[in-house]
């Protein structure tokens, strides 16, 4: 799609990847999994005079809403959106684990959008769909469209996401992993932490049947 550019942004923090997928006919965007450390990106979409319409959490994790708050002081129009299942916990410093892990308080604000599975997501002439694929926590989805598959914290290029965090299940993540190879095997992987790659070359890193144990 020619009017369609996505930025990746790794964060600071746990080198998570953030993602800016921006219209550029339009001249809106949206956000992907936030990061705190966004600030300059996001200072040069409004000096462009672009949009941001929608803050997209993949999952509630610290790692992933940190920047939340800063996108909705930009753009306060823009709606956070993140699944049902994960939306309680993204306001929530003790459930999204940032006093666990690194001793501060991280939140996000409100959900002004709870997605399930099916939903879609409109960004001017850009539409994506909401696949929900718990097992990494109970809300974790990707979403899916233009050839392109954010994958947040549930498959990685090489690797797949962890379940011993609360909410996690290793059942559920098998189950997530294995309807995502049904999927195209061309679809362009973009995760939570690390590069990009085909789905068909992420599956293959991991081999599709083996995490009954995971």
């Amino acid at each position: 799609m020619s009017g369609l550019e996505i930025l990746r942004h790794q964060a600071a923090l746990l080198d998570a990847n953030s993602y800016l997928v921006v219209d550029r006919e339009e001249q809106v965007a949206m956000v992907i999994d936030p990061a705190a450390d966004l600030t300059e990106r996001l200072e040069g979409l409004l000096e462009e005079g672009i949009t941001l319409e929608a803050i997209l959490l993949t999952h509630g994790h610290f790692d992933h809403i940190a920047g939340a708050g800063l996108c909705k002081e930009l753009w306060p129009g823009a709606k956070v959106m993140v699944h049902r299942a994960d939306s309680p916990i993204i306001t929530d410093p003790v459930a999204n684990l940032s006093q666990a892990f690194i001793g501060q308080a991280i939140s996000a604000p409100p959900a002004d959008r709870v997605l399930e599975e099916g939903d879609r997501i409109s960004c001017g002439s850009l539409d994506f769909q909401i696949l929900a694929t718990p097992g990494h926590s109970p809300g974790s989805i990707c979403c899916l469209g233009h050839g392109y598959l954010f994958s947040g914290d549930i498959l990685f290029c090489g690797g797949y996401g962890r379940t011993d965090l609360p909410g996690g299940s290793g059942a559920q993540l098998y189950n997530s992993l294995h309807r995502l190879a049904q999927l195209p095997g061309n679809l362009q992987v973009l995760p939570g932490h690390g590069p990009g790659c085909t789905l068909a070359q992420a599956l293959q890193g991991i081999g599709v049947g083996g995490w009954e144990d995971a």
